[in-house]
C-alpha cells in the first residue's frame, strides 16, 4: 500500500489524478471511500473468521505434475478435484505428504470442467454469492456492523457503523455507494479500452449512484438523515432527510454527486 500513498493527497483536489501514475489512488473518491470502510471491517474484525478449514495434500510427485498443468483451467490450487469455491465457503490450506492425503473437495468433476452453483454461502453465513453460475450477480456480506452489496453491472454498497455499535441501534454509520469509474476530465483510451492515449485533467468525475437505498430495523428511529461528504470526506450541505414508511427509511441517491454519506439515526 505505501507505494500508492507515498505522497499523500495533493494539495489541490482540482489536480486531478497525476499523469502517467495509474497506481497513485490518493485523488481516486471511489477507491478512498470503500477503502475506508474496509478499514473499519479489517481492524473492528466485524466479518466471523471461518469455521472449517480443508487441507489439500500434495505428494512431490503432485508438485511436479501440477507444473504442467493447464494454469487457466486448474488455477489457483493445481489440485484436480478441488473444488475450486472452498475459499469462499471455508478456509483452504496445503500440506505435503508423503502419500495423497487430505480433503480433496467436494465435487467430483475436475476445476477443466467445474461450473459454479447458483448460489455460494461461506460456513459462517455472513458471505452469500447469489447466481455465482451466471458469472455475475449479487455479493451480500451482512454482519452486525457491517452490510455490503456488490452488483454487475456494477455498483458496490456498504453500510458500516461508525460507533461500534450494531447496525441497528448505531446512530452514526458510514455509507459508500460506488461504482467503478474515476478518472480525468478530458482523458480518453484507445478503441481497445485499456490503452489512455489523454490523460486530461482535474477535477476527477465520477459515475454517482443513482436510484434509492432503503433502511430497515432501525430500532426506534425517530428520523435519518444523510450528509454528503466531499471527495476528502468533508461534510457538505444540505443533509438528506429520509422519507420514512414504516419501519423503512429511504434516501435517493445520486444527487450532488458523491461516493459516501454519513448517515445520522435520531432516537
Amino acid at each position: 500500500m505505501w507505494f500508492t500513498w507515498s505522497r499523500g493527497r495533493l494539495g489541490n483536489p482540482e489536480q486531478g489524478q497525476p499523469t502517467r501514475d495509474c497506481f497513485d489512488l490518493s485523488q481516486d473518491p471511489v477507491k478512498l471511500a470503500q477503502l475506508t470502510a474496509a478499514g473499519l471491517m479489517w481492524h473492528r474484525r466485524d466479518v466471523a473468521k471461518v469455521r472449517e478449514t480443508l487441507v489439500r495434500g500434495y505428494t512431490p510427485d503432485e508438485i511436479i505434475d501440477a507444473m504442467r498443468l493447464n494454469s487457466w483451467k486448474y488455477r489457483p490450487f493445481f489440485k484436480p478435484g478441488f473444488d475450486l469455491t472452498t475459499p469462499l465457503r471455508h478456509a483452504a490450506r496445503w500440506a505435503l505428504t508423503a502419500t495423497t492425503t487430505g480433503e480433496a473437495g467436494t465435487g467430483e468433476a475436475s476445476p477443466a470442467t467445474q461450473s459454479a452453483p447458483p448460489r455460494i454461502e461461506s460456513d459462517t453465513g455472513e458471505l452469500d454469492w447469489l447466481h455465482a453460475d451466471q458469472k455475475r450477480g449479487v455479493i451480500k456480506l451482512a454482519t452486525p456492523r457491517l452490510a455490503a452489496n456488490l452488483t454487475n453491472d456494477f455498483c458496490v454498497l456498504t453500510l458500516t457503523a461508525l460507533d461500534d455499535q450494531p447496525i441497528a441501534s448505531s446512530r452514526k454509520m458510514l455509507f459508500v455507494a460506488t461504482t467503478g469509474l474515476a478518472q480525468n476530465t478530458g482523458q480518453q483510451f484507445a478503441e481497445d479500452g485499456k490503452t489512455v492515449v489523454e490523460w486530461g485533467k482535474g477535477p476527477l468525475l465520477i459515475e454517482p449512484v443513482t436510484g434509492t437505498v432503503t433502511l430497515r430495523h432501525l430500532a426506534k428511529a425517530r428520523y435519518v438523515t444523510a450528509i454528503p461528504l466531499t471527495p476528502e470526506g468533508r461534510p457538505r450541505s444540505p443533509a438528506l432527510q429520509a422519507d420514512q414508511s414504516g419501519e423503512a427509511w429511504t434516501l435517493k441517491l445520486g444527487e450532488p454527486p458523491t461516493t459516501w454519506w454519513v448517515i445520522e439515526v435520531n432516537r
